[in-house]
């Protein structure tokens, strides 16, 4: 069954507009592709990487340079979780001392 939705699928003239939202368009030809459909629309929805991740890998990368290459696995998540916990930290201290005046 698979074989043929995928040979009809490949046999299409007319391509999807560039404008088209793939949901929407998978959603509309379940009739047709019933297994491809149901396959297109598990892996469209699946979300896109959030900027956390991303953040991470760039301090990550940041903090790997040519001149710290000897880093160690975990010196190297120490080093990105410290950047990331520190202005919290100085937050918190920066907090206590107004909180400590009053």
């Amino acid at each position: 069954i698979a074989r043929r939705e995928i040979q009809v699928w490949k046999s299409r003239t007319i391509p999807l507009p560039k404008t088209s939202n793939p949901l929407k368009e998978w959603r509309r030809g379940v009739k047709i592709f019933p297994w491809l459909s149901l396959l297109a629309r598990r892996v469209l929805a699946i979300p896109a990487t959030s900027a956390a991740p991303e953040r991470l890998f760039s301090t990550s990368g940041n903090t790997m340079t040519k001149k710290r290459c000897s880093l160690s696995c975990d010196h190297l998540e120490e080093c990105v979780y410290l950047h990331e916990a520190w202005p919290q930290v100085r937050k918190w201290a920066a907090d206590k001392k107004v909180h400590d005046m009053k």
